[in-house]
């Protein structure tokens, strides 16, 4: 995996690497046939996929990456003893800091299509987001972004309980300005 990471999902630029969505086909049919993920691919292929998600607008492309995220999740589930889950916490933390400014929507959609296949590791990023979604505010400068607050409410809806505790959160800091 780190192999084809290094080689064939390399972004130059915002540019997508060449015949990306093969590259994707190959990734998927990988991850179909073994039914567990290593640490390390998620480690060398999910920073990729999500960048995919976030960069290329081509409908293959998106379908593919969504099916290669939907691998790497469910098979991250399958490893028993935790590793590749916090691997992948880590990733995405990583990828919210990164992104969730610059493209907020879209990194909203992946993350509600996430908490679907595994609510407990979107709720676990809750706090990363919050934060994250403050920290691209006061970036911006002109306070608080109502469309990305709806669409984090949105993701919070679908999170149960602690989605819900910081939907109240959101809604109290709101009445307190």
């Amino acid at each position: 995996m780190q192999v084809l990471s290094d080689s064939h999902l390399q972004f130059k630029g915002q540019a997508p690497p060449p015949r990306l969505a093969f590259v994707l086909s190959f990734i998927v049919d990988i991850f179909q046939r073994s039914k567990t993920i290593e640490v390390s691919d998620a480690e060398f292929i999910l920073p990729a996929i999500l960048k995919c998600m976030i960069l290329v607008n081509e409908p293959m492309v998106k379908k593919l990456s969504t099916k290669a995220l939907q691998h790497i999740i469910e098979g991250c589930q399958e490893v028993p003893q935790g590793e590749a889950v916090s691997c992948v916490v880590c990733i995405l933390r990583q990828f919210i800091q990164e992104y969730l400014w610059m493209y907020d929507h879209q990194v909203f959609g992946i993350l509600e299509t996430m908490s679907i296949l595994d609510q407990s590791l979107v709720v676990d990023l809750i706090p990363t987001i919050s934060e994250s979604l403050k920290s691209s505010e006061h970036k911006r400068g002109l306070g608080r972004n109502a469309a990305s607050r709806e669409a984090y409410k949105r993701l919070l809806s679908h999170l149960g309980e602690l989605g819900q505790n910081e939907l109240r959160a959101l809604e109290n800091e709101r009445l307190s300005s």
